[in-house]
């Protein structure tokens, strides 16, 4: 089931010159675009053949947007998406939604208030090898999934200091940005609240004095003992791969972020049997590329056209349980942002 809905764009960042492409292959109509000046909002209208540029207020008054996609840094996803909400416009923020847990509470809240369509943009938990991972670890197939390792870090050069994940009044750092992938990866698998969760982060190892969490580790306990080893960062390159364990049988996860292979392996006796299952992204002809934008962008107008307040998929409580734990270990390394109170 799907509807044409009508798109704003609230923000004009690297994100949604990606972002475009899957919605473009999805069908979507996006009618206007705005940013923080208009000149912003007039460039990327320009250069992504968008009707119009406007302003966040001018944008969210529109009677013939339904919905806003909000792709600002992080410490301005609330602000933005409450503003389209009390303006009755349906809501897909960027991940992470919030910065805080409390963030998020008051964003649910104002969507369940004002009826309207409200989703953290985690096209992760959407990729179709995410519905294989989930038909795989079941008793019937490989039996129930142990234990979780993934990383997701990148260096990024001192000389781009200026830029938004190696600034503090951003809410920079490797955990908001890339740590958020690795916690819904377990999220969606395990679908529940970590017990307890702890890890250390690398802040301030250099003459940058960056204050942001350069790298972090950190381990969970869920529910039935299972476990999860996870890593992030912005000044420290890593591999971007998931690997799943069973008692007897792994799934390696290539690019987990967006996943679109898996690599199965078994012992069968002495042997390992591996197979290679994967799910390329659809790519239509003539049209800008798609990473895979399109499932998240058709997933949430089947979502509104089926009259759902949130997913099933990256339901409200799964982002909550992932800022809680954010909250926790930002917390644990003492990492307070200057504009938090």
């Amino acid at each position: 089931m799907s509807i044409k809905l009508s798109w704003g764009i609230l923000g004009a960042g690297g994100i949604v010159r990606r972002w475009i492409g899957g919605a473009r292959q999805a069908g979507a109509q996006i009618r206007a675009i705005a940013s923080r000046t208009p000149e912003s909002a007039q460039k990327a209208a320009a250069e992504l053949d968008i009707p119009e540029a406007l302003s966040y207020e001018a944008l969210v008054q529109r009677p013939d947007i339904d919905i806003c996609y909000v792709a600002v840094p992080h410490p301005f996803h609330k602000e933005l998406a409450l503003l389209a909400m009390e303006h009755k416009k349906h809501v897909l923020v960027e991940k992470p939604a919030a910065v805080t847990a409390a963030d998020w509470r008051e964003m649910a809240a104002c969507a369940r208030k004002n009826g309207v369509f409200l989703m953290e943009g985690v096209w992760t938990r959407i990729f179709p090898a995410m519905e294989e991972l989930a038909r795989l670890f079941t008793p019937e197939e490989l039996g129930g999934l142990k234990t979780i390792q993934c990383a997701f870090s990148g260096c990024m050069p001192a000389f781009l200091k200026q830029h938004r994940n190696l600034r503090m009044d951003t809410a920079g750092g490797g955990l908001l940005d890339m740590g958020v992938y690795c916690l819904h990866l377990c999220d969606a698998l395990y679908g529940a609240e970590p017990e307890a969760i702890t890890g250390y982060a690398s802040i301030n190892t250099d003459e940058n004095q960056f204050g942001v969490d350069e790298q972090a580790v950190y381990i969970a306990r869920y529910p039935g003992q299972r476990l999860a080893s996870m890593a992030s960062g912005v000044r420290t390159a890593m591999q971007d791969t998931a690997f799943l364990y069973a008692a007897e049988c792994s799934v390696e996860l290539p690019h987990f972020w967006k996943p679109t292979e898996l690599i199965l392996r078994r012992a069968e006796g002495r042997k390992t049997v591996e197979e290679r299952r994967s799910f390329p992204v659809p790519q239509a002809e003539g049209a800008r590329p798609d990473e895979g934008f399109s499932y998240e962008v058709s997933h949430v107008e089947d979502c509104i056209a089926r009259g759902l307040a949130e997913s099933p998929k990256v339901p409200h409580a799964a982002t909550e349980r992932v800022l809680t734990a954010c909250d926790s270990l930002r917390a644990q390394w003492g990492l307070r942002y200057p504009f938090e109170v």
